[in-house]
């Protein structure tokens, strides 16, 4: 069966069973392509990591997808979401990724002849130099991602749900404050699945954005209808 790229452009509102095999079989198809094993040649990767980001944060936070991407989304999700939402420990760690982005785009474009590739191909080229940099600032960083960094520097294994606990403890006690400057983050509550809370409001925000969606696809199936009932 072939791939529908506009699968996810069909939902009404966030589905992640959807999501997870939309993501899973056009990952697997970029892996098998001739840019993804170009992209692996070249750099010792697997083709994925940030292509999976790039469609997760897009759909999830920004409610859109390959075919309907713009220019503007993917500098948001690139400059703003990736540094706010991702936790890399080195620069070295981004090192590869506006290469995989780039492979993936060309990608897109020869098997499902997707438009605007030259535009989003210059915004991943401009962001590459200071890419590392911009995903290592503190400044940048969310709620979450600010408290990863901050328990690490603390000598805290972060890379682990204990150490993870651990952390939220001592930061909760004021023990983390008093080893590093403060970074202005709340009391966190954790379950201990996962990352701390990310900032609460996010939520609305992609709420927001799926009803913006909700109302665009209603409006487009209307005009589908009206424009049958005319031929």
């Amino acid at each position: 069966m072939a791939f529908d790229i506009y699968a996810l452009d069909e939902q009404e509102e966030f589905n992640d069973d959807v999501f997870a095999t939309y993501q899973d079989g056009l990952l697997q198809l970029f892996a098998e392509s001739t840019q993804g094993k170009q992209f692996q040649a070249d750099t010792g990767e697997e083709p994925g990591n940030w292509a999976g980001h790039l469609l997760y944060y897009g759909y999830a936070y920004l409610g859109t997808s390959p075919p309907r991407m713009t220019p503007g989304e993917i500098s948001e999700i690139v400059n703003d979401l990736f540094p706010r939402k991702i936790t890399l420990f080195s620069e070295d760690d981004a090192r590869y990724a506006m290469a995989e982005l780039k492979a993936f785009w060309l990608f897109l474009e020869e098997m499902f002849q997707l438009g605007g590739n030259k535009a989003i191909i210059q915004v991943l080229e401009k962001a590459e130099p200071t890419f590392g940099q911009c995903m290592m600032d503190p400044a940048n960083a969310g709620m979450a991602k600010s408290f990863v960094m901050l328990g690490k520097q603390a000598g805290f294994d972060t890379t682990t749900q204990a150490g993870l606990h651990e952390a939220m403890l001592a930061y909760n006690m004021g023990q983390l404050g008093s080893k590093l400057s403060p970074v202005g983050l709340p009391p966190l509550a954790w379950d201990g699945g996962g990352f701390p809370d990310e900032d609460a409001n996010q939520k609305g925000h992609t709420k927001s954005e799926w009803e913006k969606k909700k109302k665009k696809l209603k409006a487009q199936k209307a005009a589908r209808r009206k424009s049958r009932k005319k031929k």
